[in-house]
């Protein structure tokens, strides 16, 4: 019956909203506990998503924008050798479910992967400075 339950709360997802996913782990307790994890070993390693993600993202037209991704193969091979090695398969199928887009087959979006790792202290913008605030007056091109 529970699963019943997920299945009427995921039907009832709106893709325009941000990804509530406290509503979500309520169904899927694990899922939160391997996110944790995940953020756990790349707060460790002083990781981001896009540092993580850099060499294996690829772009694609999702509802008429350009969305950065990754395979789900890509997400399951970076977290094995992150550290997470002992996920079992009902483990996996739950992240994925959480992350997957009914009309992105296969794909995780890269903004959906930050904003959930983002609860869980993986600040995608903490670590990383932007290079325009690093430029001075003299350094930057625009101001010659």
């Amino acid at each position: 019956m529970e699963n019943n339950k997920e299945s009427e709360f995921t039907e009832q997802l709106d893709e325009n909203e941000m990804l509530n996913i406290g509503k979500y782990f309520k169904f899927n307790p694990s899922a939160e506990n391997i996110f944790a994890k995940i953020s756990q070993e790349m707060l460790r390693q002083n990781l981001t998503v896009s540092i993580l993600f850099e060499n294996e993202k690829k772009v694609s037209n999702y509802r008429g924008e350009n969305t950065e991704y990754i395979t789900n193969e890509t997400f399951l091979n970076i977290i094995h050798k992150l550290g997470l090695q002992d996920l079992n398969t009902a483990e996996r199928d739950s992240i994925l479910k959480i992350l997957r887009k009914p009309d992105f087959i296969n794909k995780i979006r890269l903004i959906d992967l930050k904003e959930i790792l983002a609860n869980f202290g993986v600040n995608e913008y903490e670590n990383n400075t932007n290079e325009e605030d690093e430029l001075t007056e003299t350094d930057d091109p625009r101001r010659k």
